[in-house]
């Protein structure tokens, strides 16, 4: 009986199974929301069937159930789960049999319209789009235009060339599973199709024709110009007003060509721009009525009528229209031209004199004892009469009134004048103030502060040499004067100095910028205050306030984790002379100790003081060599060439480095043309040694200038120096620099008279281009492991830029390129520069020896054979004692070079010895 049940069950399950695949839609089933589904089983007969969704049971209890998808059953993306279970008539439960059933929304299915332009002009293909919404994978648009079906298909856009008034619509028929309301009919679109339309336009002056100097308006009358026409000016061909106006006003020239040219914004144009009729306008001159003068008439006199034609024809009238001369003045009559002449107004004054008073010109002041001028019978202004005194006295100083009595009938009045007769006078003038090399000066002024004109000698000041010159003054003949002079000072051009500030370490408080430099120039800076919120080395410009002879000065300042604390050298010291302290702080403000701490000069030589700084400044440790030395050479700043004749310069008293002195010869000769050697003898106690200065005197000095770009192709360009780098003064040939064209142009350079200069051959060649090299002075080869200088931010030719690397590495001989990248937008090309850093070099002597004792040594040479120059220790070679001494050969400063030890022996006189004979 068991195994009979589990057949049929098995039965069941075979053909349920079977029968629910055939008959039954895809698992998992999807129906739309608001459906209704059968869904049935085949099983036995007299079986009941327990059918569930998602578990909950269903009303059925036969092989078939009716599914209304909607609440609960609301639609969701997890499937819902039908399942059906058989019991037989015999109580045996069959299988559970299950399928998955999706219920999806109701997707309303609409379509949108859009033209690609409306209105549009006659002829011009428009594309319609549709916009689907619920559409489905496969949507099918039916186009419809004027009700008429025109297009069928996939495709979402339809085109064609409209007809005015035509009606556009879409229909969408969705491929989407549930879709409502398909097919979908959009709104309708009417087009709007215009007409092409011709633009036109003409041009009418308000007056024609016209008088010279008669402004006149011009109106442009457009046809189809549309809501905002442009119109454009053109008066002989150049654009002299553009815009909305379609008027213009001016004033014609005689044969100006005028024409407008309109440019439609109306839709639908032809030919939205057109020219109007060329204008060619006519201008009439204006002429301008001559009369003859009238006056001066004598008050009350009858007076002439005024002419009611002029002298070249013009007819017109007066206001006022009759001369009265009841009343003294000038006035003022008008002459309007009638109508239809193009003859302006013009005005005539008449003057009506109460009382001429004659005129004489003015008699200077004249001197005692000279011959006087003539006392004139007849006035400036035609007035005869006499003098009383009828002459001048010049016999004795002071003032005399000479008084003029008219001739009568002349309706003049007598008059007076004041001669005066004076002493010499000393010609006065106002002090000059400072004046600076190279500034333009001011001239000297022909009158003196107290009246006395005349000449200077020299003419005019020259500012191209610094000192004090001497410039004459000679009144002019008849100014009872003597002749005085005036000194006036050139001073030098000043450079700011300031001391180093930095390396500052980074986001350290910085010192503030100092408004007057170590030589009291006062000014400002730019940036104004120092940044230590990034590493790097930013540049400072000083920059002079007016009137202090002082030039701009750039400081380079360092942000570094890393500081190098810097000093002033010291030295060199004098034998056993006081020695300086050593400074507690470096010139950039770090401060530290010493080793050794104090400065010993009682020994020759070149001794090493090490440096520490103190914690948290991110200073690094330094060394500074100091050198005791008995000669110290006096240093003078080179003077010349000068000019043949010319006033010198006083030799300086004291040198560079501070060692006072006197010279022989005392003072520069400049009588003779050559070149002389001036001998400067230290003061005693300095230990300085005599030197010299070669100074020559020249009749003619070649101008030499800075060199002038590359300049970049039409940039602005600088202005040619005025004065070379010796002071000479001249002009240019072009006078200004064009970098209007690419190329080399030539500037030639013509001295002022009376400078000695070269007066010809003195050229600059500029290059003009669209790519500049910068430019930098070379490196001299640097020591290994010293301090190396900063590489620099701008070219000498004026180009910033950045370097790669960006700083200088001694750690290793040889050489290293330097590639320079110039900053945008300055024509600038990528520059390369080779620094070598040079190994440290040992000093080579011929060696000196066996030497016999008690001799002459010979001297330590102060120069190497390999060219490096020191000094020794001990300073001189002792021959006095038998034995070998060491002495060290110490190196100056800035040569690379290492010291080195010369082993020199003293030995025993030697007894000659000869074979026995």
């Amino acid at each position: 009986m068991l195994n009979r049940l589990r057949h049929i069950l098995l039965s069941l399950m075979l053909v349920f199974s079977a029968l629910w695949v055939a008959g039954q839609p895809a698992v998992p089933d999807t129906v739309c929301v608001g459906t209704t589904k059968k869904y049935w089983v085949t099983g036995t007969d007299g079986s009941t069937f327990t059918w569930r969704v998602n578990g909950v049971i269903q009303p059925s209890v036969i092989d078939t159930l009716y599914v209304t998808w909607s609440a609960p059953w609301v639609p969701s993306a997890t499937p819902y789960v039908v399942t059906v279970q058989e019991q037989t008539l015999l109580g045996c439960v069959g299988q559970v049999m299950s399928s998955e059933v999706v219920v999806r929304e109701s997707l309303p299915v609409s379509v949108d319209i859009l033209a690609g332009v409306n209105p549009v002009c006659t002829g011009i293909e428009v594309t319609f789009t549709a916009s689907p919404v619920n559409g489905g994978t496969d949507p099918v648009f039916s186009w419809f235009v004027n009700g008429i079906e025109m297009l069928t298909g996939p495709s979402s856009t339809y085109s064609y060339t409209p007809a005015d008034g035509d009606l556009v619509y879409v229909a969408l028929a969705s491929s989407e599973s549930c879709a409502v309301n398909s097919p979908a009919i959009s709104s309708t679109i009417t087009m709007v199709v215009s007409p092409l339309l011709l633009v036109e336009v003409t041009v009418a002056p308000d007056l024609d024709p016209v008088c010279d100097g008669t402004s006149v308006t011009y109106t442009a009358s457009p046809v189809n110009g549309g809501p905002n026409p442009v119109f454009s000016w053109f008066v002989n061909g150049v654009l002299v007003q553009n815009g909305p106006s379609d008027v213009y006003s001016y004033v014609p020239a005689d044969g100006d060509q005028l024409y407008v040219s309109l440019t439609s914004d109306a839709a639908c144009t032809l030919n939205p721009t057109v020219n109007s009729d060329l204008l060619i306008i006519h201008v009439l001159p204006l002429a301008a009525p001559a009369f003859d003068a009238i006056g001066p008439l004598c008050q009350n006199s009858t007076p002439p009528t005024l002419p009611g034609t002029s002298l070249n024809g013009i007819s017109g009238t007066w206001d006022p229209a009759f001369i009265d001369t009841g009343i003294a003045g000038t006035f003022s009559f008008t002459f309007t031209p009638d109508g239809g002449q193009c003859a302006e107004a013009v005005m005539l004054s008449v003057t009506v004199d109460a009382e001429i008073p004659p005129q004489f010109d003015v008699i200077p002041s004249l001197c005692i004892g000279s011959v006087p001028p003539v006392l004139e019978t007849t006035s400036i202004n035609g007035i005869t009469g006499t003098w009383d005194p009828a002459v001048i006295n010049t016999g004795s100083a002071g003032t005399t009134t000479y008084t003029f009595t008219p001739d009568a009938g002349q309706c003049a009045v007598p008059v007076a004048i004041d001669v005066t007769v004076t002493e010499q006078a000393t010609p006065l003038f106002d002090p000059f103030g400072l004046l600076c090399v190279n500034s333009i000066p001011p001239a000297l002024p022909d009158v003196s502060v107290n009246g006395i004109a005349g000449t200077w000698d020299p003419a005019v000041i020259n500012t191209g040499v610094a000192g004090t010159f001497t410039f004459t003054f000679t009144p002019n003949a008849g100014e009872c004067a003597g002749g005085t002079s005036v000194d006036i000072t050139i001073s030098p051009e000043v450079n700011p100095q300031f001391d180093p500030i930095g390396p500052l370490c980074l986001n350290s408080i910085p010192p503030s910028l100092s408004g007057i430099s170590i030589n009291g120039v006062a000014g400002s800076w730019d940036p104004a205050v120092i940044s230590t919120v990034a590493l790097g080395t930013t540049t400072y410009t000083f920059t002079p306030d007016g009137g202090q002879c002082a030039i701009e000065f750039r400081m380079d300042i360092e942000v570094t984790d890393q500081i190098l604390p810097l000093f002033d050298p010291i030295g060199p010291l004098c034998l056993n002379s006081t020695a300086p302290l050593l400074p507690p702080a470096s010139v950039n403000g770090i401060t530290g100790t010493w080793n050794p701490a104090t400065i010993n000069t009682g020994a020759l030589g070149t001794f090493n003081f090490v440096f520490t700084p103190d914690g948290g400044q991110c200073g690094i440790e330094t060394s500074l060599d100091i050198t005791v030395t008995d000669q110290i050479l006096p240093v003078f700043d080179p003077i010349g060439p000068l000019c043949l004749n010319s006033t010198p310069p006083a030799l300086p008293g004291a040198s560079v480095n501070g060692i006072t002195g006197n010279w022989v010869p005392a003072t520069i000769n400049t009588g003779a043309t050559g070149t002389t050697t001036y001998t400067f003898t230290p003061d005693g106690g300095q230990c300085g040694v005599e030197t010299t200065l070669d100074v020559t005197i020249t009749d003619e000095i070649l101008p030499t200038f800075d060199a002038v770009g590359p300049l970049c192709l039409n940039a602005t360009s600088p202005v040619l120096p005025a004065t070379s780098l010796e002071g000479i003064t001249g002009s240019w040939i072009p006078a200004n620099i064009n970098t209007g064209t690419i190329g080399f142009t030539t500037y030639t350079f013509t001295p002022d008279p009376g400078q000695c200069a070269v007066p010809a051959g003195n050229t600059l060649v500029v290059e003009i281009t669209d790519g500049i090299l910068p430019l930098f002075d070379a490196m001299a080869p640097i020591c290994q492991n010293t301090t190396p200088p900063a590489l620099p931010a701008v070219s000498t030719n004026g180009i910033t830029g950045t370097w790669f690397p960006a700083t200088i590495n001694t750690t290793t001989p040889g050489t290293t390129t330097y590639t320079f990248t110039p900053d945008p937008g300055q024509c600038g090309l990528a520059a390369t520069l080779d620094i070598t850093v040079t190994d440290e070099i040992m000093p080579l002597f011929t060696q000196i020896g066996p030497l016999c004792v008690n001799s002459t040594p010979p001297v330590l040479p102060l120069v190497s054979d390999n060219g490096l120059t020191g000094t020794w220790d001990p300073a001189t070679i002792n021959t006095g004692a038998i034995g070998t001494t060491s002495y060290l050969f110490t190196p100056d400063n800035g040569q690379c070079g290492v010291t080195a030890t010369m082993e020199i022996t003293v030995t025993d006189e030697i007894m000659p010895l000869f074979d026995p004979m």
